[in-house]
């Protein structure tokens, strides 16, 4: 499936310069451009059937903002390098592959994190990934509810990660960004602990099937 990711800021901003793309399906390699096939050579089956589906999805994302296919290739981390003016980010589970992309006049940086979720989270994972903070807030929730904001939480996380990294080329660890989801689990915003002041990142959260999917950006006027 493919559609165009609207969001809306706290301003109101429309996303129409943003570009969503979702696939559950494995994409062949023959699909990858010559030097992005270099790019996996000597990798593990998963791997390739990841990376040639991730490439897929976020060439079908960047049809949505009228960009015309071109090679993703990756930087000294592995996180893709896109063409042009444009940002995005590319993220796989268990079924499913989404990819985000937004022209860079828009956000400084993007991030999309997919998670599959099934049975209760991990407590050893929601351990070492949440702020005191964070621990105190689910102390309050039943298990039920709790496992559903865990999967919310941990993707928001990783979304913001990727996010920071887009946007500043340098990487949080998960413990150090705080999370703040609202009451109706669409949406969530971010500080940055050590010096307590909040990240200009804002979140959206969607919930469909099994999967928790988030997105985050940093806004270009902020």
């Amino acid at each position: 499936m493919t559609k165009t990711f609207t969001a809306h800021s706290a301003d109101g901003v429309s996303g129409s310069r943003f570009g969503f793309a979702s696939h559950s399906v494995e994409a062949q390699e023959s699909t990858l451009f010559p030097e992005e096939l270099r790019l996996i050579q000597g990798a593990s089956e998963k791997r390739r059937q990841e990376f040639a589906t991730g490439r897929y999805c976020a060439r079908l994302a960047l049809a949505n903002l009228g960009v015309a296919p071109a090679a993703i290739l990756s930087d000294q981390n592995g996180a893709p390098v896109w063409p042009g003016d444009v940002v995005g980010s590319i993220s796989h589970t268990r079924g499913l592959t989404a990819a985000w992309v937004a022209h860079a006049d828009v956000t400084k940086g993007i991030g999309v994190d997919a998670e599959y979720r099934r049975g209760p989270f991990s407590s050893e994972v929601f351990d070492a990934i949440t702020t005191a903070a964070e621990k105190r807030k689910f102390r309050n929730y039943p298990q039920a509810v709790a496992d559903t904001l865990c999967y919310a939480l941990f993707s928001a996380k990783e979304s913001v990660f990727k996010c920071f990294y887009s946007a500043c080329h340098e990487s949080l660890t998960l413990e150090t960004i705080d999370i703040c989801i609202d009451a109706r689990l669409s949406s969530f915003s971010t500080a940055r602990l050590g010096d307590g002041t909040g990240l200009p990142i804002q979140g959206r959260i969607g919930f469909c099937s099994d999967y928790v999917i988030t997105v985050a950006w940093w806004p270009n006027w902020v």
